[in-house]
């Protein structure tokens, strides 16, 4: 039997309400000691009354106490919330009242294990909610919505129920010594890789929407990064002069990309540097270059393309990058063959005349390349279990034995219901999934 927990629920801070949340087997007795109104506590009812030190016999706030009997709550125990002035003094007086009279602190997402456990919601359900409370953008809210509702969890379901049906074809076949039609069954399998491939493409825009998309400007000293950075935020965020080596530190903003948020880097030039400070503003630029999702390489479309700039093209052409050519409202003097044989996007730009459509518009395409609303996922523990999944089936497909196919099936079924939370049994890995949660869910 779990015991009861309680924890505020609300950010701290001065507001029009704050929330204690109370779960578990007690919940309405310590609320019926320490909440006094003219009401009867009725199920699923606000009720207006007073919060009261049964010590002192002191009130503390008024409050709007909502009693939720099991099994129709969050956690499917019994819970109680108490609506509150928010304010720290008042929202630690009431839960120190609570813990006193027998609850104890919830710990992170604690709440949200509890609707797990009890078989309310799945753990695809579960962190999506973990989800909605981070989301940074609408995009990402509405997709964490979606999960919450139980349409990812839908597709994993029936993913498992088609390897399943397979995995009996195979199994009765050994029982009865019938002939397999493989050919149909690989068909079956290979549909089924096909789906989970689009999980994986979808879990770049997915991580994106999660945790923001990393860009970085780079390029020679004096090609204009700076403006573009300000062309591209609006503002004049980064300090633009002519003369080469004005950025010696990383200067990063945030823009919203059709849903996704950018943080976008403006670096110092990359060239031969003269100081000890001009060195370590190159040696983070390319430290920014590791970590970024999209590197914007601008170059001066005045200019011609030197043999710096193509050791540094090699040097980085494994990254997702965009050739962006500045001052294109200027006579070009630059080789564009030289950049085409690297087979990534080129756009033309004037950051003088803030003209950097093109450039978002193929900053859009990089995020969204693989965007498919019904194949996103969020999770890099959905994407690894997918990944062992699909490893299985491929030695399922390779197998010319009857029983070795079967085992592989079984092992990839395992690992699709890790997803859904159904054959994790070790409650470290629960734990470590759930801390990421605040307190109060």
């Amino acid at each position: 039997m779990h015991d009861t927990i309680c924890a505020i629920s609300t950010p701290i801070g001065e507001a029009g309400i704050g929330i204690v949340r109370i779960s578990g087997g007690e919940s309405l007795k310590i609320a019926k000691r320490i909440f006094r109104s003219k009401n009867k506590l009725t199920s699923h009812r606000l009720i207006y009354g007073k919060i009261i030190d049964p010590d002192s016999n002191c009130i503390i706030d008024e409050a709007l106490l909502c009693y939720m009997k099991a099994p129709k709550t969050y956690t499917r125990e019994d819970v109680v919330e108490i609506n509150l002035h928010s304010g720290f003094a008042v929202l630690s007086e009431v839960l120190s009242l609570v813990l006193k009279e027998g609850a104890r602190l919830a710990e992170p997402g604690e709440f949200t294990k509890r609707a797990f456990l009890k078989g309310r919601i799945d753990l695809v359900q579960a962190e999506a909610v973990e989800k909605i409370i981070s989301s940074k953008t609408t995009l990402a809210r509405e997709i964490s919505t979606q999960q919450l509702q139980g349409e990812l969890s839908l597709k994993i379901r029936k993913i498992r129920e088609n390897l399943l049906s397979i995995l009996s074809l195979i199994e009765a076949s050994l029982d009865f010594e019938e002939e397999l039609d493989r050919e149909r069954l690989f068909k079956d399998i290979f549909s089924i890789k096909k789906e989970l491939k689009g999980f994986l493409e979808g879990y770049r825009t997915g991580k994106f929407l999660s945790n923001s998309c990393i860009g970085v400007i780079i390029g020679r000293p004096n090609v204009g990064k700076s403006s573009i950075l300000n062309a591209l935020i609006g503002t004049d965020r980064a300090i633009v002069t002519p003369i080469p080596g004005t950025t010696r530190d990383l200067v990063s903003e945030v823009i919203n990309i059709k849903g996704i948020p950018l943080k976008i880097t403006d670096t110092a030039g990359l060239c031969d540097a003269i100081d000890l400070i001009e060195k370590e503003g190159i040696k983070r630029a390319y430290k920014a270059i590791e970590n970024a999702d999209i590197v914007i390489y601008v170059l001066d479309g005045t200019g011609i393309i030197t043999k710096d700039d193509i050791a540094i093209f090699e040097k980085i052409k494994n990254k997702s990058i965009i050739f962006t050519v500045n001052k294109s409202d200027l006579p070009k003097r630059i080789d564009i063959e030289v950049l085409k044989k690297y087979k990534k996007p080129i756009v033309f730009v004037s950051a003088k005349r803030k003209e950097v459509s093109l450039l978002l518009d193929e900053i859009e395409k990089a995020l969204f390349s693989s965007y498919d609303e019904a194949h996103i996922i969020t999770s890099i523990r959905h994407k690894e279990a997918m990944e062992r999944s699909l490893e299985h089936l491929d030695r399922a497909i390779s197998s010319k034995e009857d029983e070795v196919v079967s085992i592989e099936l079984r092992d990839s079924i395992d690992a699709i219901s890790e997803i859904l939370g159904e054959n994790i049994t070790n409650e470290d890995i629960l734990d470590r999934i759930f801390s990421t949660f605040c307190v109060g869910k």
